[in-house]
């Protein structure tokens, strides 16, 4: 594929997908949001975002009573939203937050956000920060704003990272728990360690995600395999959590969702009657993916584990991303 890029933009939550060609963009990317082109620079690993989060966040912030300090942050379970007035999905969601924030702020929540605009300007910093009810880092420091944003692994806007009380990353992109959650019902939303495609692409660009094709099976069927991936999902976020090394997501997808029939176009792998398939898809490797052969023992809890060691220890086919 070359330099050639294949973005995959969805103008809504979980809504239709369509194919298109992003030149900001150093790979393949599935994706959902606006693509930023003011942070080309190489991103963080999760394990450095963790641990150095909060030396990039700052002292003072922008609030609507005037400066405050670090200290408004104290036991509150953070959203750093990185957003800006000129890209179209930021003002479809920001909304959207607001509500959900105004919601929890009702239900007493120690939850803040803190805005990090890419706006062009401070006129439009401020016309659009109007809009906001919560903190915001100066627009005038863009040095500690680029430097959050690399930390961070910003790639896109808008992109809403959740930091927990002791100032560490509890998921990396919120926006789309978010969106389906308009009460606020799930916070602080910590991703499940099983997702469903349904519920949002959100991670599939940043980390390598294991993904369980399940269309074709029956009820029974999918929650058999889903049954079988818990388990192994937990074991990996918890070994992953101790190490310290980046964690693989772990996905499923009935197909009621605008995404999976994009991963299929672009992976190639075709639907298999009733059988329950398995691929690694590993977008941050310039769009690779790797297929599972799950043989004649079918999907169990060997061959999914087999498949993820040998994925670790490089032993799978690497396959390249379509156009």
């Amino acid at each position: 594929m070359g330099a050639a890029t294949s973005t995959m933009h969805s103008n809504s939550h979980a809504g239709a997908t369509s194919l298109s060609e992003s030149p900001t963009s150093p790979g393949p990317r599935l994706e959902s949001d606006y693509e930023e082109t003011t942070m080309p620079e190489a991103t963080a690993t999760t394990a450095e975002s963790n641990n150095d989060a909060l030396a990039f966040l700052g002292d003072t912030f922008v609030s609507k009573d005037g400066e405050v300090g670090r200290d408004a942050l104290n036991g509150k379970t953070i959203g750093i939203y990185f957003s800006a007035h000129w890209c179209p999905p930021c003002r479809g969601f920001t909304p959207q937050l607001v509500k959900t924030y105004n919601k929890l702020k009702e239900q007493n929540k120690d939850f803040e956000v803190i805005f990090a605009s890419s706006d062009r300007d401070q006129s439009a910093f401020d016309e659009y920060y109007g809009e906001m009810p919560w903190l915001a880092i100066p627009f005038s420091d863009r040095d500690r704003k680029a430097a959050l944003s690399k930390r961070l692994g910003v790639q896109g806007i808008p992109m809403l990272v959740i930091l927990d009380e002791n100032f560490e990353v509890i998921n990396g992109n919120a926006r789309g728990a978010v969106s389906s959650d308009e009460e606020g019902a799930r916070f602080p939303w910590i991703p499940p360690v099983l997702a469903d495609l349904a519920d949002g692409p959100d991670g599939l660009n940043e980390e390598s995600c294991l993904i369980a094709l399940l269309e074709g099976c029956d009820d029974d069927e999918q929650k058999e395999a889903m049954e079988v991936l818990t388990p192994i999902a937990e074991a990996h976020k918890q070994k992953a959590k101790e190490s310290g090394e980046d964690p693989i997501l772990f996905f499923f997808t009935t197909g009621a969702d605008g995404i999976t029939s994009q991963i299929r176009k672009l992976t190639g792998v075709k639907p298999k009657g009733s059988e329950p398939q398995l691929l690694m898809l590993d977008i941050p490797d310039d769009g690779g993916f790797h297929v599972a052969d799950l043989g004649k023992a079918g999907f169990t809890a060997d061959s999914v584990s087999t498949f993820l060691q040998d994925f670790r220890a490089k032993k799978t086919t690497r396959q390249q991303l379509k156009r």
